[in-house]
């Protein structure tokens, strides 16, 4: 990779994502009310060789969540974030060694099969509801167990 593909992951993943806080939070904290899901992904957890801009980019999608979340919790404000294990998207024709991503993800998950874009929609639509009032500045990772065995 090249310092044109460093800083275009961290402008995309990093700060994207505070150039959508820094439009949307006036109106919230206007309304003493709102929910920000940032999206992530587990490779921040586990380390992927020759991956590094897009790992280092997604941990500071963690980091901004969690203080962003600390900074607008007081205005009623909650901050979380969902990590997707390998999804099966049009983003993968981007990765020289897909095949091998995909077998891989398919073989080694425990669910028995590939994290879907639902699966991670379910999550957000929890951290949405009411039922997640107390959840705040955390990272859900949905990748049907991918990250446990070793």
């Amino acid at each position: 990779w090249t310092v044109e593909d460093w800083d275009r992951m961290q402008a995309v993943n990093v700060r994207g994502m505070w150039f959508m806080a820094r439009a949307v939070v006036p109106y919230m904290k206007a309304q003493s009310y709102g929910k920000i899901i940032n999206l992530s992904s587990s490779t921040f957890f586990e380390g992927v060789p020759g991956f590094i801009h897009y790992t280092t980019s997604k941990g500071g999608v963690i980091g901004f969540t969690r203080s962003l979340a600390v900074e607008l919790a007081p205005r009623g404000i909650r901050v979380n974030a969902v990590s997707g294990g390998l999804v099966e998207t049009g983003a993968l024709e981007h990765f020289p060694n897909r095949e091998e991503m995909l077998r891989m993800g398919r073989e080694r998950t425990p669910a028995g099969r590939m994290v879907a874009p639902e699966d991670i929609a379910a999550v957000v639509a929890f951290l949405l509801s009411p039922a997640a009032e107390m959840i705040r500045g955390q990272t859900i990772i949905v990748d049907g167990g991918f990250s446990l065995p070793a």
